[in-house]
């Protein structure tokens, strides 16, 4: 038999559904690919001046070891290594280009039409930044797929990739961990994990106080947060009880977990969104009202928490109703 897929057709409700070819795009998704792709030569060649603030002021000086504003796991700085040895124009294109591959990888992976995700105020300022958040959705589509097929080597990969922001996957990694079974499988998905923490360390180090200390003294900006801690401080924490104990399927749990971080987490940056609209399947379109930053500068980046609490409200409200009915059932 062969193994079920995230497929959010309708999603109402979400369902599995088995297909013998999980990456089969239809006319929409090649188009929005299209687009995707069409974008990258645009922005590489015409506003590359302007474009890829993140790959310029965080990522490539990692690459030469001048770390004033890296914050993520030492595993991934061999990429940003290889990527400082090209010119900036040309380093930003490899970006933007693995972005999309790696995005589109993601999607084939959980199944899911590339349209919506694809199509996205977050997905077009992750190129246009020059970020990473990609290689966060592979890891948790990987993820995903290992819990479906009990794949302990494929999971413990997808947890190498899905850390390197653990604000967006920490949690869901966590849930997704669990539900791999029984505990020898567990134990065994954890080794690739170990295994590039390892050899980070042995390159570069004991890095991990580095890291903490660089996050106390210099933290990354906070414009693009869009976690509830900017307004209610640590009270956010009450968030995941639901999101947790909640009577829910596996695919409804997980968009709730996601979309619980992007608002209980104390720093979530609004373009990371991304990993939770290639779960959502026309819901990521709720996104792009970020769009009205154009308008209403303003407004900023913030008004991108529509989209995480407008699924967290769906799935609360489902638990709600779900718990009611299960406890008047006879």
């Amino acid at each position: 038999m062969r193994p079920a897929i995230f497929v959010p057709e309708t999603c109402e409700p979400m369902v599995y559904r088995t297909r013998s070819r999980p990456c089969s795009p239809r006319y929409m998704d090649l188009v929005a690919l299209g687009v995707a792709v069409g974008f990258i030569i645009f922005v590489a060649w015409v506003l590359s001046v302007k474009g890829g603030a993140d790959l310029r002021e965080a990522y490539l000086p990692a690459g030469r070891n001048h770390l004033n504003q890296f914050y993520n796991p030492y595993w991934v700085r061999p990429l940003f290594e290889l990527l400082a040895l090209l010119p900036f124009r040309q380093a930003y294109l490899v970006v933007m280009g693995m972005d999309v591959s790696i995005y589109v990888a993601a999607l084939c992976l959980l199944g899911v039409r590339w349209v919506y995700p694809l199509t996205t105020y977050q997905f077009y300022y992750t190129l246009f930044y020059g970020q990473i958040d990609p290689l966060v959705t592979l890891g948790l589509a990987l993820e995903w797929r290992a819990t479906r097929q009990r794949r302990a080597g494929w999971f413990g990969l997808g947890m190498v990739l899905a850390l390197l922001k653990p604000q967006v996957s920490l949690a869901a990694t966590a849930f997704l961990w669990w539900r791999l079974g029984e505990w020898r499988r567990r134990v065994r998905s954890l080794l690739p994990l170990l295994g590039a923490a390892v050899l980070s360390v042995l390159r570069y180090g004991w890095w991990f106080d580095d890291v903490v200390i660089r996050l106390s003294t210099s933290p990354p900006n906070r414009w693009g947060s869009i976690s509830l801690w900017e307004w209610i401080g640590p009270y956010a924490l009450l968030l995941w009880i639901p999101a947790f104990m909640g009577p829910l399927n596996e695919p409804e749990k997980l968009r709730f977990i996601l979309a619980t971080a992007a608002l209980a987490m104390p720093y979530f940056q609004q373009n990371s969104l991304i990993s939770l609209q290639a779960f959502l399947g026309p819901w990521a379109w709720l996104g792009n009202v970020s769009f009205v930053y154009y308008f209403n500068p303003a407004l900023g980046w913030k008004i991108g928490v529509v989209l995480p609490l407008g699924i967290y409200l769906r799935y609360a409200l489902r638990v709600v109703v779900r718990s009611f009915n299960r406890g008047a059932s006879p």
